[in-house]
């Protein structure tokens, strides 16, 4: 492969990975939204049950971010190993 094909591949990884990690993260924070609408609601028997989506919610969106810095770590590694 020649450098601008090497370069053009790990910018297209690099935009992939980016739009992937947005998207989790957008879901992610509607998903907290949504839940933590629930909670403040005049339904005072909702709010502990909800109290633990949130926080099974935060516990999740940590992971996530956790695993996509972990894949995004792993493909740079590779895409670094690419002789030019």
């Amino acid at each position: 492969m020649t450098t601008k094909a090497i370069t053009t591949t790990r910018r297209a990884t690099r935009a992939a990975i980016t739009s992937y990690l947005t998207l989790t993260m957008l879901f992610v924070a509607a998903l907290a939204g949504s839940l933590l609408q629930r909670a403040g609601g005049k339904d005072s028997d909702r709010g502990p049950s909800t109290l633990e989506y949130v926080i099974l919610a935060g516990i999740f969106a940590v992971a996530a971010i956790a695993a996509g810095a972990v894949v995004v770590q792993k493909i740079q590694s590779r895409a670094d190993s690419i002789p030019d």
